[in-house]
């Protein structure tokens, strides 16, 4: 079963969990042997198996060149027509033409319950004649080895894209990796195939001239380090333990109640941002989210103000403290023609609040930081110059004490129906 290629696309530009997601969720611990066993635990069996072949493909093509696989095939059926064939024979005909072990990765496949776990990050492009480079960071932070499949968009085809590398990530592997495609391109998509990350994608754009590729071998072993947060830094995600919601009385009832309905699914679409479908805070997934390897973020339709959620950690020592907030582009991708956009924040410290915070983007991507500090000054500043669609916006540095402290985000907006998202707040000891 081969992957439609379009659907690269798709999953990139999705909001909210694919039904290849859904697969992946509901796999969870479970190998395919107990869920083959089990029929009846998951309607997504179908889906599983579409998923393990895709990924037995993947893999092969790290390997071998997708003509000497068709060729193979292709030989195969032609010495076996109108035969019954046993898969071992298949098997042994598969390792006598390219002595690979297909065998026990089959096994594998039928029989782990662990998903490879990938980070992913400096996704880059580099001029090596009339072709290209694709550079890329990876982590397989797994006991697992799993498969990143590369895949560009074709400039001359309009939106068109194709697979043009596969990679095989061995269990803990952290590497920087070059991979040469057959031409240059303006878009790099990242897929992590068959693992827990979800979103499965990850892109970047290329826009300016592509610079000569400097001196590389394959793989440069990383250390693991250069993918987590300094020491310096401290980030909270709405995926980690200190992030809260905090619903009005009645909201609470509502979310209570569709939590005991067993069919409801974690991650919201956007048919419920669009349509409105919660009057909460709905949890979703985006491609260009904040986080790992779950890659979500919370939004809801603006109210009065009273409710929010909140990012709590604990600073080790007292000092200054560069604040940032993680915004992303999924205003502009819902209400593309609101003239401005508000978000309103309060960084507060026990009783104390430290200071209030609203950011103002307009359509042409610039931020206007106004905040409100607690002995009544106001500052405004505004951040003209380009920025990333979906990125960390500095939102100013305080003096913060030792302990506990919280940022929070309320439901208030611009403007009436306004949508309010929310994903990481970091704090950098300066």
């Amino acid at each position: 079963m081969l992957r439609r290629e379009s659907n690269v696309t798709f999953d990139l530009n999705q909001i909210g969990v694919s039904h290849e997601d859904q697969a992946i969720l509901t796999l969870g611990s479970q190998s395919l042997q107990e869920l083959l066993f089990n029929k009846e635990s998951t309607p997504f069996l179908e889906t599983i198996i579409y998923l393990k072949s895709h990924y037995l493909k993947n893999l092969l093509l790290s390997f071998f060149t997708e003509e000497e696989l068709d060729i193979f095939l292709r030989e195969f059926k032609e010495q076996n027509t109108f035969q019954r064939i046993d898969i071992d024979d298949f098997i042994n005909e598969f390792d006598r033409r390219f002595s690979f072990d297909i065998r026990g990765v089959i096994d594998k496949l039928y029989h782990d319950r662990q998903l490879p776990q990938f980070h992913i990050q400096n996704i880059a492009q580099w001029s090596e004649g009339e072709n290209a480079v694709v550079e890329f960071d990876v982590w397989n932070s797994s006991a697992v080895e799993g498969v990143i499949s590369l895949y560009a968009r074709k400039n001359d085809i309009g939106s068109q894209t194709e697979k043009v590398g596969c990679r095989v990530i061995a269990g803990g592997e952290c590497s920087r990796m070059y991979v040469p495609i057959p031409y240059k391109t303006e878009e790099i998509i990242v897929h992590t195939n068959l693992s827990a990350n979800i979103p499965q994608v990850y892109s970047r754009q290329f826009w300016t001239r592509l610079e000569p590729l400097p001196s590389h071998v394959e793989r440069e072993p990383l250390d693991t380090s250069c993918f987590l947060a300094s020491a310096k830094e401290y980030i909270v995600d709405d995926e980690s333990a200190g992030f809260r919601v905090v619903e009005e009385k009645s909201r609470r009832l509502f979310m209570h109640a569709l939590s005991l309905d067993k069919d409801t699914v974690k991650y919201g679409s956007s048919i419920d941002f669009l349509l409105k479908k919660s009057p909460g805070w709905v949890a979703s997934v985006f491609s260009g989210a904040y986080g790992n390897p779950v890659r979500s973020f919370h939004g809801k339709t603006a109210g009065k103000g009273n409710s929010w959620v909140e990012w709590e950690t604990e600073l080790p020592e007292a000092g200054e403290y560069e604040v940032f907030v993680y915004q992303t582009d999924l205003n502009k991708r819902f209400q593309f023609n609101a003239d401005l956009y508000s978000y309103y924040y309060t960084l507060e410290q026990g009783d104390l609040n430290v200071v209030d915070i609203v950011v103002d983007v307009n359509q042409r991507d610039e931020r206007k930081i106004r905040t409100k500090e607690n002995d009544g000054s106001e500052n405004e500043i505004v951040y003209s110059m380009y920025q990333k669609p979906n990125d960390w916006v500095p939102v100013g540095t305080y003096y913060l004490e030792k302990g506990k402290v919280k940022m929070k985000l309320y439901d208030r907006g611009a403007f009436p129906g306004q949508l309010i998202f929310a994903d990481a707040v970091k704090w950098v000891k300066k």
